[in-house]
């Protein structure tokens, strides 16, 4: 049993230092980009092919009372990426790649307050690790795009501007899809080797689908490429995107870091379905033998809407957005059935600095079998457990964030034992 055990912790050593070499190679393109750029205002442009940014994201949360105790904790997140132009770097047409590393350290928050939707959208196993490498080939003038390689799902899959100003992760993915199959699909902050097609059938309307595996690395301390048993996800998005008109702002976004290049819209309506091909156990259902029904695949779907409700004529001027998530999942192998959030964001509501404000709500439902599965434990669940949030969020400069939140716990983990937790945030982001 030794050998098994210490081929492992090989394997494990190998993986973290293949993940501290990238963050070595992310930052030296990071610091070769800037050097190479003399004035400040170019510093994000491409130089020869190859874009590399840093950021650092560091985050206070308190909890003021109730949840599972009282106290706070420090976490951050160092982040590294580089886009590389491959027709700029050796004549490959229509190429680019993306390599995206990051090291967490710090405290759980969610230790404090005791939820299960999570607290802050930043937290994860401490230490560093890939996240994306991948490279896309674009045909028909950019029109069909194909990926390949290790991908953050989350990235393209079940996203809206709106609701990325919150901290609470459930805006950023339902937990009815986020903590589904095995051990969660490929996003933050593990991931899985995948293939992605998407095809732009009208400017407005895009289409895209993914296989990627069943299981993320670093999620069931495995390293294989494919995992006996695990199967693969498949996901498939229909979404429409209202753009800016030529005289309105093109940028109504805020952020530094990761995703604040992504194509700005106005109005977006997406729907969106998942299967996992592997088979799961009934989490109450058995069989004569005694043993859990087996369930050949889990599916779940989700309907996303993110709407500009005012617009103004001018940059600086306040526009207020609103945005729905409504998910649903298998409740006879995941925990959570279904899933809906809903809030309001205004920007450039108030004066000085740009800045952003919005209220929202994520209620995550847990499905019947699990809660008759607790029931016969003798750890009676609730229906479900709701978050409220109203956040600010401050951009202090084109590089500098600050944002202050504030989170409402209604039946933390649905456990009737965890009194309904109050927690304040304090995130700030600093980008390179």
């Amino acid at each position: 049993m030794a050998l098994p055990m210490e081929c492992a912790a090989i394997s494990s050593l190998q993986r973290q230092i293949a993940e501290w070499a990238l963050a070595l190679v992310l930052a030296w393109l990071c610091a070769s980009a800037r050097a190479q750029s003399p004035d400040p205002t170019k510093a994000e442009r491409p130089m020869q092919g190859v874009n590399a940014s840093a950021t650092y994201d560091g985050e206070t949360v308190s909890d003021l009372s109730g949840g599972a105790k009282r106290g706070s904790t420090y976490h951050g997140s160092l982040q590294l990426q580089a886009a590389f132009d491959f027709e700029r770097l050796f004549g490959w047409a229509d190429t680019t790649g993306f390599l995206y590393g990051m090291g967490l350290h710090g405290g759980q928050p969610d230790d404090f307050t005791g939820g299960a939707q999570g607290v802050s959208s930043i937290t994860g196993p401490r230490g560093a690790r890939l996240d994306e490498a991948w490279l896309q080939h674009n045909f028909l003038g950019n029109r069909l795009s194909l990926l390949g390689g290790r991908y953050d799902l989350n990235g393209e899959f079940y996203r809206l501007h709106s609701a990325a100003l919150f901290l609470n992760s459930s805006f950023g993915m339902g937990p009815e899809f986020s903590q589904s199959g095995p051990a969660g699909p490929s996003v933050f902050p593990s991931t899985a080797l995948a293939a992605r097609v998407q095809y732009k059938a009208t400017p407005e309307l895009v289409l895209r689908a993914a296989v990627l595996n069943g299981t993320p690395y670093n999620r069931a301390g495995e390293n294989a490429t494919t995992r006996n048993g695990n199967g693969v996800l498949i996901v498939s998005e229909a979404a429409y995107l209202e753009r800016p008109g030529n005289a309105e702002p093109r940028n109504r976004r805020l952020r530094t870091g990761r995703f604040s290049q992504l194509t700005p819209y106005d109005d977006k309506y997406a729907i969106g379905l998942w299967r996992y091909t592997a088979s799961f156990e009934d989490l109450n259902a058995t069989a004569p033998s005694g043993e859990p029904v087996q369930h050949r695949g889990s599916s779940g779907g989700y309907v996303l809407v993110d709407r500009l409700l005012t617009r103004s004529s001018t940059p600086s001027g306040p526009r207020i957005a609103a945005f729905l998530q409504l998910g649903a999942g298998d409740a006879r192998v995941n925990r959570f059935g279904s899933y809906a959030g809903a809030g309001l964001v205004a920007l450039g509501l108030f004066p000085g600095p740009q800045n952003e404000v919005g209220i929202a709500i994520a209620s995550a439902r847990n499905g019947s079998r699990y809660r008759e599965q607790q029931e016969q434990l003798g750890t009676p669940a609730q229906r479900s457990e709701t978050a409220v949030e109203l956040s600010y969020l401050a951009q202090i400069s084109k590089s500098v964030a600050v944002q202050p939140d504030l989170q409402y716990i209604v039946h933390p983990n649905t456990d009737p034992a965890i009194r309904n937790a109050l927690a304040f945030l304090l995130r700030f982001e600093v980008s390179f």
